[in-house]
């Protein structure tokens, strides 16, 4: 696997854009999520929705039950 510099990307994407529209915005998406940051506080949805947050302990178990 290699990676591609962000750089790179958002240059491609405007060149390939008028080929493949599709690819330009994955692209683009690859470079928006490489700086992103992926956390969030989940509390607000827990209690909203009545959620029970799982580990991933559980989780495991529950896919190698099935």
């Amino acid at each position: 696997m290699s990676h591609v510099p962000v750089g790179v990307l958002k240059v491609m994407s405007v060149i390939i854009n008028p080929f493949h529209p599709g690819i330009e915005r994955i692209m683009k998406f690859s470079a928006y999520t490489d700086k992103a940051c992926a956390t969030m506080n989940v509390n607000e949805s827990v209690q909203q929705f009545g959620l029970r947050p799982t580990t991933m302990e559980e989780f495991i178990k529950r896919q190698v039950s099935l």
